[in-house]
Protein backbone atom coordinates (compact mmCIF):
# COMPACT_ATOMS: atom_id res chain seq x y z
CA UNK A 1 0.00 0.00 0.00
CA UNK A 2 1.02 3.82 -0.41
CA UNK A 3 2.28 5.23 3.07
CA UNK A 4 -0.42 6.63 5.17
CA UNK A 5 -0.85 10.15 5.49
CA UNK A 6 -0.94 10.14 9.28
CA UNK A 7 1.18 8.44 11.30
CA UNK A 8 2.68 8.60 14.46
CA UNK A 9 6.45 8.33 14.72
CA UNK A 10 9.05 6.84 17.65
CA UNK A 11 10.57 9.27 20.07
CA UNK A 12 13.13 10.94 18.46
CA UNK A 13 11.39 11.38 15.34
CA UNK A 14 8.81 13.09 13.49
CA UNK A 15 6.91 11.56 10.37
CA UNK A 16 5.98 13.60 7.08
CA UNK A 17 2.73 12.71 5.28
CA UNK A 18 5.50 11.63 1.92
CA UNK A 19 6.23 8.09 3.87
CA UNK A 20 9.37 9.82 5.64
CA UNK A 21 10.99 9.45 8.79
CA UNK A 22 12.98 13.02 9.86
CA UNK A 23 15.16 12.66 13.00
CA UNK A 24 16.23 14.96 15.49
CA UNK A 25 19.61 15.44 13.50
CA UNK A 26 17.61 16.17 10.28
CA UNK A 27 18.52 12.94 8.82
CA UNK A 28 15.57 11.37 6.25
CA UNK A 29 14.51 7.80 5.93
CA UNK A 30 11.95 6.96 2.67
CA UNK A 31 9.33 4.31 3.48
CA UNK A 32 11.05 2.28 0.37
CA UNK A 33 8.07 -0.54 0.80
CA UNK A 34 5.12 -0.87 3.46
CA UNK A 35 2.86 -3.73 3.20
CA UNK A 36 -0.41 -4.91 5.10
CA UNK A 37 -0.74 -7.89 5.77
CA UNK A 38 -4.80 -8.54 6.98
CA UNK A 39 -4.52 -9.04 10.48
CA UNK A 40 -4.16 -5.18 11.34
CA UNK A 41 -0.52 -4.74 10.85
CA UNK A 42 1.64 -2.20 8.29
CA UNK A 43 5.19 -3.69 8.01
CA UNK A 44 7.28 -1.21 6.53
CA UNK A 45 10.72 -1.29 5.12
CA UNK A 46 12.42 1.82 5.86
CA UNK A 47 15.91 3.41 3.27
CA UNK A 48 18.63 3.06 5.61
CA UNK A 49 16.98 2.79 9.05
CA UNK A 50 15.86 -0.99 9.21
CA UNK A 51 12.79 -2.60 9.49
CA UNK A 52 9.18 -0.62 11.21
CA UNK A 53 5.90 -2.24 12.28
CA UNK A 54 2.22 0.07 13.04
CA UNK A 55 -0.88 -1.02 14.12
CA UNK A 56 -3.35 -0.29 11.29
CA UNK A 57 -6.11 1.32 13.61
CA UNK A 58 -3.31 3.57 15.67
CA UNK A 59 -0.62 4.35 13.34
CA UNK A 60 2.09 4.29 15.63
CA UNK A 61 5.02 3.39 14.33
CA UNK A 62 7.89 0.92 16.24
CA UNK A 63 10.97 0.35 14.64
CA UNK A 64 12.37 -3.08 14.28
CA UNK A 65 16.42 -2.73 14.89
CA UNK A 66 18.01 -5.92 13.73
CA UNK A 67 21.57 -6.32 12.45
CA UNK A 68 24.88 -4.78 12.78
CA UNK A 69 24.81 -0.56 12.88
CA UNK A 70 28.09 -1.33 10.70
CA UNK A 71 29.68 -4.00 8.48
CA UNK A 72 33.53 -4.11 9.66
CA UNK A 73 33.76 -5.69 13.32
CA UNK A 74 37.27 -5.36 15.20
CA UNK A 75 35.79 -6.38 18.28
CA UNK A 76 33.36 -8.08 20.49
CA UNK A 77 32.66 -8.12 24.86
CA UNK A 78 30.73 -10.50 26.25
CA UNK A 79 28.48 -8.22 28.68
CA UNK A 80 26.87 -11.37 30.94
CA UNK A 81 25.34 -12.86 27.58
CA UNK A 82 24.75 -9.61 25.85
CA UNK A 83 27.30 -8.70 22.98
CA UNK A 84 28.66 -5.05 22.51
CA UNK A 85 30.12 -5.38 18.99
CA UNK A 86 32.08 -2.51 16.84
CA UNK A 87 34.66 -2.06 14.82
CA UNK A 88 36.02 -0.01 11.58
CA UNK A 89 33.82 2.92 9.85
CA UNK A 90 34.98 2.45 6.41
CA UNK A 91 31.95 3.02 3.90
CA UNK A 92 29.30 2.67 6.70
CA UNK A 93 26.19 4.76 6.33
CA UNK A 94 25.35 4.43 9.92
CA UNK A 95 28.26 3.77 12.30
CA UNK A 96 28.44 2.72 16.22
CA UNK A 97 28.18 0.08 18.31
CA UNK A 98 25.84 -2.76 18.16
CA UNK A 99 23.77 -4.73 21.26
CA UNK A 100 22.47 -8.01 20.62
CA UNK A 101 20.63 -9.81 23.51
CA UNK A 102 20.97 -13.65 22.26
CA UNK A 103 17.63 -14.61 23.96
CA UNK A 104 15.14 -11.99 23.01
CA UNK A 105 17.10 -11.63 19.34
CA UNK A 106 17.07 -8.37 20.09
CA UNK A 107 19.27 -5.29 18.83
CA UNK A 108 20.14 -1.80 20.21
CA UNK A 109 22.88 0.53 18.72
CA UNK A 110 24.55 3.27 20.40
CA UNK A 111 25.11 5.40 16.97
CA UNK A 112 28.16 7.85 16.32
CA UNK A 113 28.86 10.76 14.67
CA UNK A 114 25.77 12.06 15.77
CA UNK A 115 27.68 14.88 18.25
CA UNK A 116 31.27 16.04 19.59
CA UNK A 117 30.96 13.34 22.61
CA UNK A 118 30.96 10.36 20.30
CA UNK A 119 32.24 10.77 16.45
CA UNK A 120 31.86 8.25 14.07
CA UNK A 121 35.62 6.72 14.70
CA UNK A 122 37.21 3.35 14.33
CA UNK A 123 36.33 1.59 17.78
CA UNK A 124 39.45 -0.72 18.13
CA UNK A 125 37.98 -2.87 21.77
CA UNK A 126 35.63 -2.98 23.75
CA UNK A 127 35.35 -3.54 27.48
CA UNK A 128 33.13 -3.03 30.85
CA UNK A 129 32.76 -3.47 34.50
CA UNK A 130 29.76 -3.65 36.79
CA UNK A 131 28.25 0.45 35.69
CA UNK A 132 30.80 0.86 32.41
CA UNK A 133 31.44 0.19 29.14
CA UNK A 134 34.77 1.58 27.86
CA UNK A 135 35.35 1.88 23.99
CA UNK A 136 39.05 2.42 22.96
CA UNK A 137 38.42 4.60 19.99
CA UNK A 138 41.34 5.73 17.33
CA UNK A 139 40.88 9.12 19.30
CA UNK A 140 41.18 8.27 22.51
CA UNK A 141 38.79 5.92 25.67
CA UNK A 142 35.20 6.85 25.97
CA UNK A 143 33.24 6.07 29.13
CA UNK A 144 29.58 4.87 28.42
CA UNK A 145 26.84 4.16 31.35
CA UNK A 146 26.15 0.63 30.73
CA UNK A 147 22.38 1.05 31.85
CA UNK A 148 21.04 4.46 29.89
CA UNK A 149 23.80 4.16 26.74
CA UNK A 150 24.87 7.83 27.73
CA UNK A 151 28.35 9.13 26.54
CA UNK A 152 29.94 9.87 30.25
CA UNK A 153 33.46 10.81 29.46
CA UNK A 154 36.16 11.29 26.61
CA UNK A 155 39.70 10.66 27.18
CA UNK A 156 42.16 12.09 24.86
CA UNK A 157 45.26 13.69 24.41
CA UNK A 158 43.76 17.23 26.09
CA UNK A 159 43.85 14.43 29.54
CA UNK A 160 47.55 13.68 28.64
CA UNK A 161 47.32 10.58 26.67
CA UNK A 162 50.75 9.86 24.96
CA UNK A 163 48.92 8.40 22.05
CA UNK A 164 45.11 8.93 21.23
CA UNK A 165 44.66 5.35 19.16
CA UNK A 166 43.37 3.07 22.00
CA UNK A 167 44.09 -1.03 20.68
CA UNK A 168 43.47 -2.36 24.31
CA UNK A 169 41.82 -1.41 27.58
CA UNK A 170 41.26 -2.91 31.28
CA UNK A 171 40.27 -1.63 34.50
CA UNK A 172 41.32 -2.06 38.20
CA UNK A 173 38.87 0.15 40.05
CA UNK A 174 38.65 3.64 39.28
CA UNK A 175 41.39 3.12 36.94
CA UNK A 176 41.74 2.62 33.57
CA UNK A 177 44.40 1.21 31.64
CA UNK A 178 45.02 2.37 27.82
CA UNK A 179 46.92 0.48 25.95
CA UNK A 180 47.21 2.76 22.68
CA UNK A 181 49.76 2.48 19.14
CA UNK A 182 52.61 4.08 21.70
CA UNK A 183 52.60 2.94 25.03
CA UNK A 184 50.86 2.06 27.99
CA UNK A 185 48.94 5.05 29.88
CA UNK A 186 47.27 4.94 32.71
CA UNK A 187 43.66 6.78 33.61
CA UNK A 188 43.11 8.12 37.15
CA UNK A 189 39.65 10.09 37.37
CA UNK A 190 39.34 12.31 39.76
CA UNK A 191 35.43 13.74 40.14
CA UNK A 192 33.94 14.76 36.47
CA UNK A 193 37.29 15.21 35.12
CA UNK A 194 40.33 12.70 34.51
CA UNK A 195 44.03 13.25 34.83
CA UNK A 196 47.02 10.48 32.85
CA UNK A 197 48.67 9.26 36.28
CA UNK A 198 51.47 7.02 36.92
CA UNK A 199 54.96 5.92 34.36
CA UNK A 200 53.66 5.63 31.02
CA UNK A 201 55.09 2.69 30.24
CA UNK A 202 56.51 0.81 26.77
CA UNK A 203 56.61 4.13 25.19
CA UNK A 204 57.89 2.41 21.85
CA UNK A 205 55.63 -0.41 21.95
CA UNK A 206 51.93 -1.10 20.65
CA UNK A 207 50.44 -2.55 23.14
CA UNK A 208 47.79 -5.51 21.64
CA UNK A 209 46.08 -6.41 24.96
CA UNK A 210 45.76 -6.22 28.56
CA UNK A 211 44.75 -8.75 31.31
CA UNK A 212 44.51 -7.77 35.03
CA UNK A 213 45.64 -10.91 37.31
CA UNK A 214 44.95 -9.80 41.32
CA UNK A 215 47.03 -6.45 41.47
CA UNK A 216 49.42 -6.64 38.43
CA UNK A 217 48.80 -6.50 34.67
CA UNK A 218 49.90 -8.53 32.03
CA UNK A 219 50.79 -6.58 28.55
CA UNK A 220 50.75 -8.42 25.51
CA UNK A 221 53.28 -5.65 23.68
CA UNK A 222 54.90 -5.59 19.93
CA UNK A 223 58.20 -6.20 22.06
CA UNK A 224 56.84 -9.01 24.24
CA UNK A 225 54.99 -10.17 27.23
CA UNK A 226 55.25 -8.31 30.42
CA UNK A 227 53.58 -8.17 33.81
CA UNK A 228 53.81 -4.98 35.79
CA UNK A 229 53.23 -4.45 39.49
CA UNK A 230 51.55 -0.88 39.54
CA UNK A 231 51.49 -0.71 43.32
CA UNK A 232 55.82 -0.85 43.22
CA UNK A 233 56.01 0.02 39.63
CA UNK A 234 57.95 -3.06 38.89
CA UNK A 235 58.17 -4.43 34.99
CA UNK A 236 58.78 -8.16 34.23
CA UNK A 237 59.34 -9.39 31.05
CA UNK A 238 57.71 -12.58 30.41
CA UNK A 239 60.64 -14.99 29.47
CA UNK A 240 59.40 -18.15 27.32
CA UNK A 241 61.41 -21.21 27.32
CA UNK A 242 60.49 -22.63 24.39
CA UNK A 243 60.42 -19.12 22.40
CA UNK A 244 56.57 -19.31 21.29
CA UNK A 245 56.45 -16.00 22.32
CA UNK A 246 59.74 -14.20 21.23
CA UNK A 247 59.08 -10.84 19.79
CA UNK A 248 55.43 -9.49 19.58
CA UNK A 249 52.57 -11.24 22.41
CA UNK A 250 49.26 -10.29 20.30
CA UNK A 251 46.64 -11.39 22.89
CA UNK A 252 46.24 -12.66 26.29
CA UNK A 253 43.16 -14.62 27.86
CA UNK A 254 42.37 -15.57 31.21
CA UNK A 255 40.83 -18.71 31.60
CA UNK A 256 40.51 -19.65 35.43
CA UNK A 257 43.99 -20.33 36.71
CA UNK A 258 45.85 -20.44 33.42
CA UNK A 259 46.82 -17.62 31.42
CA UNK A 260 47.27 -18.07 27.44
CA UNK A 261 49.15 -15.88 25.15
CA UNK A 262 49.73 -15.69 21.33
CA UNK A 263 52.18 -14.61 19.40
CA UNK A 264 52.51 -15.55 15.38
CA UNK A 265 53.96 -19.08 16.06
CA UNK A 266 50.95 -20.38 18.97
CA UNK A 267 50.32 -19.94 22.08
CA UNK A 268 51.62 -20.66 25.43
CA UNK A 269 49.51 -22.24 28.56
CA UNK A 270 51.05 -20.13 31.77
CA UNK A 271 50.27 -21.56 35.12
CA UNK A 272 49.25 -18.73 37.14
CA UNK A 273 49.72 -20.74 40.55
CA UNK A 274 52.80 -23.11 39.63
CA UNK A 275 54.56 -20.70 36.82
CA UNK A 276 54.45 -24.40 34.54
CA UNK A 277 54.33 -23.13 30.73
CA UNK A 278 52.90 -25.81 27.97
CA UNK A 279 54.07 -24.49 24.51
CA UNK A 280 51.64 -25.11 21.05
CA UNK A 281 53.63 -23.98 18.39
CA UNK A 282 51.16 -23.73 15.28
CA UNK A 283 50.99 -24.40 12.20
CA UNK A 284 49.53 -21.90 10.82
CA UNK A 285 50.26 -17.99 11.48
CA UNK A 286 48.57 -14.55 11.41
CA UNK A 287 50.63 -11.06 10.78
CA UNK A 288 50.53 -8.89 13.33
CA UNK A 289 46.71 -9.82 14.89
CA UNK A 290 45.72 -12.63 16.82
CA UNK A 291 42.28 -12.62 18.27
CA UNK A 292 42.45 -15.72 21.44
CA UNK A 293 39.21 -17.35 23.02
CA UNK A 294 40.10 -20.30 25.43
CA UNK A 295 37.78 -22.98 27.24
CA UNK A 296 38.44 -26.26 28.94
CA UNK A 297 39.14 -28.01 26.08
CA UNK A 298 39.99 -25.47 22.89
CA UNK A 299 41.83 -22.60 22.06
CA UNK A 300 40.52 -20.54 19.40
CA UNK A 301 42.95 -18.39 17.16
CA UNK A 302 42.55 -16.17 14.14
CA UNK A 303 44.82 -16.86 11.31
CA UNK A 304 45.90 -15.04 8.56
CA UNK A 305 43.53 -17.08 6.43
CA UNK A 306 40.27 -18.06 8.80
CA UNK A 307 40.46 -19.40 12.89
CA UNK A 308 42.48 -22.11 13.91
CA UNK A 309 40.91 -24.36 16.86
CA UNK A 310 43.51 -26.21 18.99
CA UNK A 311 42.44 -28.80 20.69
CA UNK A 312 45.02 -28.69 23.93
CA UNK A 313 43.99 -31.47 26.19
CA UNK A 314 44.05 -34.27 23.74
CA UNK A 315 46.93 -36.74 24.63
CA UNK A 316 48.42 -35.79 21.57
CA UNK A 317 47.00 -31.87 21.07
CA UNK A 318 46.07 -30.94 17.72
CA UNK A 319 44.14 -27.96 15.42
CA UNK A 320 42.10 -27.50 13.02
CA UNK A 321 42.40 -24.66 10.66
CA UNK A 322 39.04 -23.04 9.34
CA UNK A 323 38.66 -21.24 6.28
CA UNK A 324 36.57 -19.75 3.87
Amino acid sequence: IEPPKVMFAPVGYNYLSDGRLVDNDGRYFSFAETIEDGSGNLWIGTWGRGAARAASSSGIIELLPFGLIQERVNTIFNDDGFLWVSGAVLNSHRTGISIFDPVEKSFEYIETGLSREFPAVDINCLYGDSTTIYAGTETGVITIDRETLRILNRYSRKNGLTNENIISVATYGDSIFAGTAKGLNLIIPVGDSAGVGGPVRLLDDVIYDLEVVDTTLWIAASSGAYRWYWTTDKLQQYQDPKLVIFSSCLAIERWKNFLWLASNDGVVKLNLKTGETTPFRSVTSSRNFRALAVNDSIAVMTSSRGMTMLFHTNKKPYEREFTT
